[in-house]
C-alpha cells in the first residue's frame, strides 16, 4: 500500500472518531509520514487498523463500541498538545503491532563475527567464584541481580554459607583441542532512529523539539484496570519487563502497606503442569516471541530454604517462577553465580492463580569475536573445585569481605567439612556482565557446566558449577 493512501488511512479513522483533527490535518500528516519513514516494515492491514483504533479508544475509557466525540479528552491530559499527544499513541501502537522491530524480530539469533579479541580486556573473575550462595532475598528465587563492579561477572552474591564443602571432580577427563573460542556481545539498543523527528511540536509545559539530540531511552506502560500491569520498555538496555500494578492487584491497599493475607497451605499449590500452563497462555496471549528459548521449567529453589513441605506449617511461597531458559547455536546459557540457567523469568501468583511478572526478556542479536581458550582441563577442574571458597572471603560490590574467622584447629576446620562430587561437565554459554567506564557489556562466554552430584540431597545450594574457558579471566 502507498505511503499517501495509508496516511489517508489512518486520518479518516481519527476523523471518524474526533471531525474536530480536520483542524490538526498538516500536523497530523507531518507526523504520519515520519512515523512511516522510520518504520517501513509497517503492516497497515485491516487487523492494524481495528488494533489502533481499540488502543486509542482504551486511553480515553471507551468500549470499542463508543465512538462518542470525547477524543479531545486524551490530549487535555496532562497539559499534551496534540502533536505530542498522538505521536505517543501512535509510537506504542507501532511498537507493539508493526510486523517487525529490533525486539521481536526474534526468530532467528543474528551472530555477526568481527575481529578477534574485539570486545578488549574481558576483566577478571574472583577464583572462588562459584562459592554456595543463599537465596537473593526472595524465596521465590528470582535472581534478581544487583550493581555490577568490573570484572565481577554478574550481580554479587549474598552473604552465603560458610567454608563446609570439599568438591572433588568424580568425571571423565576431557580433552580440550581448541585453543580459540567465541565470545558473544549481545546488541542492546533497541533503535527508534527517527523518534526526535516525530517530535514536531511542544506540550504547554514544555518545548521537547527544543533539547537537541534528545534520544527516548525508556518508557512505561500502565493498564488501568484490575489485575493490570506496568510494560516497562528499556531501549538502551533492550529489554522489556512487565510486573504488578501494584494498586490494581491489591485494591485494599494504601501507602501504609496491605491487611494480612490468610497463609497459602499446601493444598493451594498446583502442580508443575498447571503452573507452566498458565505462564505458557500469558506469553501466548501477549504474543510474546520465545523462539530462542526452551520450554519452561519450574524453579524449585525455593524448597531447599523453606521448612519441610511436609512439616504441619510448610512455607508456600506466594510466586513460582517458570524459567524459559535462552539456548544460542544449541548452547544453553547460565548465570556466572549460582550456575542457573539464564533466560526469560515468568512469575506465577499462586494466590491469584495468574502471572504476576515477566522478566529476562531482550534484543537477540550478537557480535562474535575469537578469544584464546583455555586447553588444560586439569586447570579448570582445579577452578571448579575451589567452589567451596577455601579462603573464607565472599565477593561483595566494595569488594572481598571476611565474613567469619576458620575455626582455629585446621583438622577441626577439615572433619566438619562435606564433599560434594561434581560429574562431567557440559560445553555450554554463560553470561558475564563485565563491567567499566560507566558501561556494562554483555557477553556470553564458553564455559564448562559441571553438573553437582546429589546437590539437594547433600544440601548444597546449586546444581552447577560454571567455568569460562577463556584465558586471563580468572586472578
Amino acid at each position: 500500500m502507498e505511503k499517501n493512501t495509508i496516511i489517508k488511512n489512518i486520518l479518516n479513522d481519527l476523523y471518524e472518531l474526533d471531525p474536530a483533527l480536520r483542524e490538526k490535518e498538516a500536523e497530523l500528516i507531518k507526523t504520519i509520514g515520519n512515523l512511516l519513514d522510520s518504520q517501513p516494515t509497517i503492516q497497515y492491514d485491516e487487523n492494524f487498523q481495528v488494533k489502533l483504533k481499540e488502543l486509542i479508544l482504551e486511553k480515553i475509557n471507551q468500549s470499542p463500541i463508543e465512538k462518542s466525540s470525547t477524543w479531545k479528552n486524551i490530549f487535555a491530559v496532562r497539559n499534551l498538545a496534540v502533536g505530542s499527544a498522538l505521536l505517543f499513541i501512535i509510537a506504542i501502537s507501532s511498537f507493539v503491532f508493526f510486523k517487525k522491530s529490533d525486539l521481536s524480530d526474534n526468530k532467528q539469533v543474528t551472530v555477526k563475527e568481527i575481529s578477534s579479541n574485539a570486545f578488549g580486556e574481558l576483566g577478571s573473575i574472583p577464583a572462588d567464584v562459584n562459592q554456595p550462595i543463599s537465596t537473593q532475598g526472595s524465596l521465590s528465587y528470582n535472581a534478581r541481580e544487583a550493581v555490577k563492579v568490573e570484572g565481577r561477572g554478574g550481580a554479587y552474591m549474598d552473604m552465603g554459607f560458610p567454608n563446609q564443602f570439599i568438591i572433588a571432580y568424580k568425571g571423565q577427563p576431557l580433552t580440550l583441542n581448541e585453543n580459540q573460542a567465541t565470545v558473544l556481545r549481545r546488541i542492546k539498543e533497541m533503535k527508534i532512529d527517527s523518534f526526535n523527528n516525530l517530535i514536531s511540536s511542544h506540550s504547554n509545559l514544555v518545548n521537547l523539539s527544543s533539547f537537541a539530540k534528545a534520544e527516548l531511552q525508556s518508557f512505561t506502560l500502565s493498564q488501568d484496570k484490575p489485575f493490570g500491569y506496568n510494560i516497562s520498555v528499556n531501549t538502551q538496555e533492550g529489554t522489556v519487563s512487565i510486573d504488578q500494578n501494584w494498586y490494581k492487584w491489591n485494591p485494599n491497599c494504601t501507602n501504609y502497606g496491605c491487611g494480612e493475607e490468610k497463609p497459602l497451605e499446601k493444598k493451594d499449590m498446583p502442580s508443575d503442569e498447571e503452573i507452566i500452563a498458565l505462564a505458557d497462555g500469558f506469553i501466548k496471549e501477549h504474543g510474546i516471541n520465545m523462539d530462542n528459548f526452551t520450554k519452561g521449567e519450574v524453579n524449585k529453589e525455593w524448597q531447599r530454604f523453606a521448612p519441610e513441605l511436609s512439616s504441619a506449617m510448610p512455607y508456600i511461597p506466594t510466586d513460582i517462577t517458570v524459567t524459559y531458559p535462552r539456548k544460542i547455536q544449541n548452547k544453553t546459557v547460565y548465570n556466572l553465580y549460582g550456575g542457573n540457567k539464564d533466560g526469560v523469568m515468568v512469575n506465577v501468583n499462586i494466590r491469584h492463580k495468574r502471572v504476576s511478572g515477566l522478566y529476562g526478556l531482550t534484543t537477540q542479536k550478537y557480535e562474535s569475536s575469537l578469544y584464546e581458550a583455555e586447553t588444560d582441563f586439569g586447570h579448570l577442574v582445579k577452578i571448579a573445585e575451589r567452589g567451596n571458597n577455601q579462603n573464607n572471603y565472599y565477593p561483595t560490590p566494595m569488594g572481598d569481605v571476611k565474613v567469619f574467622d576458620a575455626p582455629q584447629s585446621e583438622k577441626e576446620n577439615e572433619s566438619k567439612k562435606k564433599t560434594i562430587e561434581l560429574d562431567t561437565p557440559s560445553f555450554e554459554l554463560v553470561r558475564y556482565d563485565h563491567y567499566k567506564d560507566y558501561k556494562t557489556k554483555e557477553l556470553l562466554i564458553p564455559a564448562l557446566v559441571f553438573p553437582v552430584i546429589d546437590a539437594q540431597k547433600n544440601n548444597y545450594p546449586q546444581k552447577n558449577i560454571v567455568v569460562p574457558i577463556i584465558k586471563g579471566l580468572f586472578k
